[in-house]
């Protein structure tokens, strides 16, 4: 493989690697030490040895570093080259180079060399004459790679010594980093969804389990956060009437009966009556001027609506590395990074175990893993047993014990959040959502909350 690079970058980035403490570790990881040339080359050699050793740049220690590793000599021809040398980079320290145009020039070139890198690839599994979905998908997660792979910053990790920089992240702000549930009492703890993290809802089937994910995405992009909605077991055309219904309150037809509950609190906050009463239908899809009102309200809200993506995928057909593949795909043809990926739900996915609980459980921790990656928060949901009579209970009572699948969930995710719901609560429209469990924070308390499914 050609590293090759002009005389002109190769002194520029030796600057950047003896006088540059960040870029000076970006370089290092990036670029290898044949692409310079000659004397840049033996300089090249003596600095990275530094900073592997010191993870910065040498700066004022770069004589004894070169004369350590060079062993220069009075007099002699190449000694007074590569002192020349020397004086030229600090010069262009001082005259202050243009650190960001190198390092922009610097991460096209090496994008460069990983295209190169990716076509080699390709080839090599093209001319094995395989034509099987193994070999497309791994030839679309080499062209991704090359595609998205940016320089990144070596992270030496948290220095604890650091009292300014501890302070700072103590009290930073943390509204980009958490996002918000739409529920006062849940959004107070901070139980919403994290960036680098995994929010689980557990519910039986049919119980509330997507309309939970409707309502996050809702107020994630009402907070300005972009949402992805991966479907498995909704068409995508539903899952857009389902958000446009919550929006905006309507109904199938003008004579629907609809009843809405209300929780009426005193002035301390606390619950003094439930109130059941008939609704009143505003939009109904039968009216008339229905179409020009939705019309008219979803103009108004054009641009928050573009952060939200819907998606479905065939049931048991999408697997955890098409997963990453949409995602790049989506960053590098649509420009669309989500902050939020909702996914529903990862049970019909298709993992590689046979064993479903063992790979059901597996596949939740890669998700997990590709949030923390990406710095995303990840929502999903999942199904707890279904009762029998013979369990002389209902739904009003579970929590992520009763999870249908495997337990090793539950340990994976940062959230846990379960749905209650006694056959009575239901006949109310009433609910509970449980906090189970929590990775920072208090678990094991709950909260009631009206539903009005009809009306979204």
């Amino acid at each position: 493989m050609d590293y090759s690079l002009s005389e002109v970058m190769q002194q520029s980035l030796l600057c950047l690697l003896c006088m540059d403490d960040k870029n000076s570790i970006i370089i290092r990881s990036s670029v290898p030490a044949e692409s310079f040339d000659g004397d840049l080359g033996e300089i090249a050699v003596a600095v990275y040895s530094y900073i592997d050793r010191h993870k910065k740049a040498p700066k004022s220690n770069l004589d004894d570093v070169i004369d350590e590793h060079i062993g220069l000599k009075r007099g002699d021809r190449k000694s007074r080259r590569i002192a020349r040398t020397i004086k030229q980079i600090l010069q262009m320290w001082d005259d202050g180079p243009n650190v960001e145009m190198i390092m922009s020039r610097l991460e096209k070139r090496v994008r460069s060399w990983r295209i190169k890198i990716a076509t080699k690839d390709l080839l090599s599994v093209f001319n094995e004459g395989r034509e099987d979905d193994e070999a497309i998908d791994e030839m679309e997660r080499i062209i991704n790679t090359a595609a998205r792979d940016k320089i990144e910053a070596f992270d030496p990790g948290i220095d604890m010594g650091d009292v300014g920089d501890s302070l700072a992240d103590l009290f930073r702000d943390k509204s980009d980093e958490i996002f918000l549930t739409g529920i006062p009492e849940l959004d107070k703890y901070n139980l919403g969804p994290k960036r680098a993290g995994l929010h689980m809802f557990l519910g039986l089937a049919k119980t509330g389990k997507t309309r939970w994910l409707l309502q996050v995405g809702k107020y994630g992009i009402l907070q300005g956060a972009k949402v992805l909605h991966i479907s498995l077991e909704m068409p995508q055309r539903e899952i857009r009437e389902l958000y446009l219904q919550s929006w905006f309150g309507f109904t199938e037809r003008r004579d629907d009966i609809i009843y809405r509950t209300k929780l009426i609190k005193d002035e301390r906050g606390r619950l003094i009556k439930i109130a059941r009463r008939k609704s009143r239908v505003r939009i109904a899809l039968d009216d008339r001027g229905a179409k020009r009102t939705l019309k008219s309200r979803l103009e108004r809200k054009k641009k928050m609506f573009s952060n939200l993506r819907i998606k479905s995928f065939p049931t048991k057909q999408l697997t955890y590395d098409q997963l990453v593949a949409y995602l790049d795909r989506l960053e590098i043809q649509d420009g669309f990074v989500p902050d939020i990926v909702e996914i529903d739900y990862p049970k019909l996915m298709n993992f590689e175990n046979k064993d479903q609980r063992v790979g059901l459980g597996e596949l939740v921790e890669k998700i997990r893993g590709l949030g923390i990656e990406r710095n995303m928060a990840m929502v999903i949901p999942a199904q707890i047993r279904r009762f029998s009579k013979r369990d002389g209970e209902d739904a009003g009572s579970v929590d992520s014990l009763d999870i249908g699948e495997d337990y090793s969930q539950i340990q994976t995710a940062d959230t846990v959040l379960v749905y209650r719901q006694s056959k009575m609560e239901k006949k109310l429209g009433l609910a509970r959502i449980l906090v189970d469990t929590v990775r920072r924070g208090k678990a094991g308390w709950e909260i009631l909350v009206s539903q009005n499914y009809d009306q979204g």
